[in-house]
Parts: structure tokens; C-alpha cells; sequence
């Protein structure tokens, strides 16, 4: 399958009466990587669980593809959805080693042991965690630990991947370093990509577009310039990194 083109729609979703989305409209095109900047608490965790299906929505619809994967009495259940989803926390399992992670991923997906094998090791390779792939989480290096998230959720391979503040507990050198490996995965992979920050320098030079959330709707998307002058003109601009 080629990269999906995501659409959302009129997406809705309230916690006890809190409006965390209202009207919530994106679409990203097949094979682009597309920002979704906003500030804390502005609903942008819940867009992302919304598309991998870890949210129900009180209204609007979620299309991957040509699929209604959420809508009108339609709810996809997460892993037929071909999404992989990073977790900001990256939800590592501490008492398995980096090869532990990839191989129980790999047995729940019913291959092979040849075949675990070679997913495995080729994960650990593109992720460069071939010499730490028997030490555990808690002996990781930060980045080694984001590599380890992100080598998790792509070897099911998804056609999307959605990143949580893929970047927020890593200092500048290795956030560059982190971005060169997702461009090169992206593209390699041939995968539509969606990833959110409250930093504009975690998306500078990845993206394609950049797509701005303000009280729980899309208020712009467009090029990193128009997504900059609008954010220079709005009252919550001041809580930007840009």
C-alpha cells in the first residue's frame, strides 16, 4: 500500500464538558510530514490518539485512505488502522533489552522466527541500536531511547506515523541528530507523517506544512511562513519557540 492521504473532519471531543477539539479539520496529503504546532493543553495529544484510534470523538469523521476509520456508527479498532503512534512518555517496557522490545512486537505480528530475525535485526540497524540491543531502557541514553520508541512503532510497518512531541526531552545537538533519522525513515518508508510540538524548532527543515491548533481547531495550515505570520499576529504567539 502507498502512503494514505489523511482527511478529518468536523471532529468534536469533550472530557466532562471541556471542549478539547470543536471543528477539527486537517488533511495531509499522501507521503507528506505535516506539523501540528499548539500550546500545552491546546488538544494536540488528543488529535493524534483521535487518528490512531485510542479516542472516540463525539462527532466528525477520520478518513485514512479511501477508509472511514471513525465516523457515523464507524470505529476501526486501532490495529487495523496501519498507524504507528510515538508516545511523548514512548511508553517503554522497562525490563525488556532494545531487541526484547522489537521481538515481542515482532511475535505479535505472527511472523516467522527467520522472519522476527531479520525485522528485528534490520530495525535495530536503521535505528543504529545494533551494540545497545541487550541493554534496557534504564541503560539508554536518551536519544538511544527515542530511537528504540520510534524502531518499536515501525516495525509492524504502518503507512502512518504520528509523533507526539517527538523531541521534548532532548537537547538541540541531539534533536538535530533525531530529525535527520525521521526525514530519512520518512522518505524511505514512504509514509505520511503527522507530528506535534509547542516548538517550532522540532519541525524547522522536517515538514512540508505546518498546521496551527487554537482553541480546539485547525486556524491555519499552510507554509511554515504563513503558519509564522499568523502566530506573529495572534495573542498566543508569545508562547511559541519560533
Amino acid at each position: 500500500m502507498s502512503a494514505p492521504r489523511i482527511s478529518v473532519a468536523g471532529v468534536h471531543l469533550a472530557f466532562r464538558r471541556r471542549e478539547v477539539l470543536r471543528g477539527f479539520d486537517l488533511a495531509v496529503e499522501p507521503g507528506a510530514c505535516v506539523g501540528l504546532l499548539g500550546v500545552s493543553g491546546s488538544g494536540k495529544t488528543t488529535a493524534l490518539r483521535i487518528l490512531a484510534g485510542l479516542e472516540r470523538p463525539q462527532r466528525g469523521e477520520v478518513r485514512i485512505g479511501d477508509e472511514i476509520v471513525t465516523g457515523d456508527g464507524v470505529f476501526v479498532s486501532p490495529h487495523r488502522r496501519g498507524v504507528g503512534l510515538v508516545f511523548q512518555d514512548l511508553a517503554l517496557w522497562p525490563h525488556l533489552t532494545a531487541r526484547g522490545h522489537l521481538d515481542l512486537v515482532a511475535r505479535a505480528l505472527g511472523l516467522s522466527r527467520a522472519e522476527r530475525r531479520a525485522r528485528v535485526g534490520e530495525w535495530l540497524e536503521r535505528c543504529r541500536l545494533t551494540s545497545v540491543a541487550r541493554q534496557r531502557p534504564d541503560q539508554l541514553s536518551g536519544g538511544e531511547q527515542q530511537r528504540l520508541a520510534l524502531a518499536r512503532t515501525l516495525l509492524p510497518e504502518p503507512h502512518v506515523l504520528l509523533l507526539d512531541e517527538p523531541f521534548a526531552a532532548c537537547d538541540r545537538p541531539l534533536v538535530e541528530d533525531l530529525k535527520a533519522l525521521v526525514a530519512e525513515i520518512h522518505r524511505g518508508q514512504h509514509l505520511t507523517t503527522l507530528m506535534v510540538s509547542h516548538d517550532w524548532r522540532d519541525m524547522e527543515g522536517l515538514v512540508d506544512s505546518v498546521a496551527v491548533l487554537e482553541a480546539g481547531h485547525v486556524a491555519v495550515h499552510g507554509t511554515a511562513a504563513q503558519a509564522m505570520a499568523h502566530l506573529a499576529d495572534s495573542p498566543l504567539g508569545r508562547f511559541f519557540r519560533c
